[in-house]
C-alpha cells in the first residue's frame, strides 16, 4: 500500500509549497554535514597547527566546526530569501510575505513539481501574480499545490510521485527515439516499452557489427 501524501499545515491555513522547516532540515541533515567531511582535511589541518590538538580530536572538532558554520550560513540565507506560501482554507486568501491574492480570483495555476521549478497563481487583476519558488521541493511541498489546484479548477491533479515517473519515462522516451534515429531504426508504438526498444536496439547494434566484419 503506498503512503498516503498529506500537505503541511498550520490551523486553517495550507503550505502552498515548502515551509522554512522543510528547507532547512534537508540540509542539516545532509548538505552541512557532507559538505564539512569535504572541507575536512583543511579545516582538521588548521585546528590540528592552531591549537596542537591530536588528531582524534581536531578532526571531529572541525567537522562539528564546519556543520554549525554552514548551518547558519544556510540559516541566514533563508531567513533572508524564504518565504512560505500560505492558503487559508476558511478566508480563501493565498499570502506570501506581503504579498497576497484572493483564490477566487485566481483563473489559472501553473503547476511546476521539479525541487527547483516555481508555480505560478496567476490571479488576473491588473496582471497580478503570484509566484511560489521551489514549488516541487519535497512530495509535501507539491500536494499542497495540488490541493490548491484542485480547490480552484475543480479537476484531478496528479501526485508529484506520478508527475515524476512520467517525466523519466518522457525521457527516457526521447533518450531512445534518438538512438533509434541514430542507428536508422524505425521507430514503433511498442518502443515506448523501454525493455522492448532495449533489445530491437541490441540487435541492431549486432546487425551493424555483423556489416562491418
Amino acid at each position: 500500500m503506498s503512503e498516503q501524501i498529506t500537505a503541511r499545515v498550520r490551523g486553517t491555513d495550507v503550505a502552498l509549497g515548502p515551509t522554512f522547516a522543510a528547507r532547512l532540515v534537508p540540509w542539516l541533515r545532509w548538505g552541512a554535514p557532507l559538505l564539512s567531511a569535504v572541507f575536512l582535511p583543511v579545516t582538521g589541518l588548521y585546528v590540528h597547527r592552531q591549537l596542537w590538538w591530536p588528531w582524534w580530536t581536531a578532526l571531529p572538532a572541525a567537522w562539528a566546526a564546519g556543520w554549525v558554520l554552514l548551518a547558519l550560513l544556510m540559516l541566514a540565507v533563508l531567513l533572508l530569501t524564504h518565504r512560505t506560501t500560505w492558503w487559508n482554507r476558511e478566508s480563501g486568501r493565498v499570502r506570501r510575505g506581503r504579498q497576497w491574492c484572493e483564490a477566487a480570483h485566481v483563473r489559472a495555476v501553473v503547476p511546476d513539481f521539479r525541487p527547483q521549478g516555481v508555480t505560478v497563481l496567476d490571479a488576473g487583476e491588473e496582471g497580478r501574480r503570484l509566484l511560489i519558488p521551489y514549488s516541487g521541493w519535497d512530495d509535501r511541498s507539491y500536494e499542497g499545490i495540488a490541493e490548491f489546484e484542485r480547490h480552484v479548477c475543480g479537476a484531478a491533479s496528479a501526485s508529484r510521485r506520478e508527475l515524476l515517473a512520467r517525466d523519466r519515462a518522457a525521457r527516457k522516451s526521447w533518450q531512445n527515439r534518438a538512438l533509434a534515429k541514430r542507428y536508422a531504426m524505425t521507430w514503433r508504438e511498442e518502443f515506448e516499452d523501454p525493455h522492448v526498444f532495449l533489445e530491437a536496439f541490441d540487435a541492431r547494434r549486432k546487425e551493424l557489427a555483423r556489416r562491418q566484419r
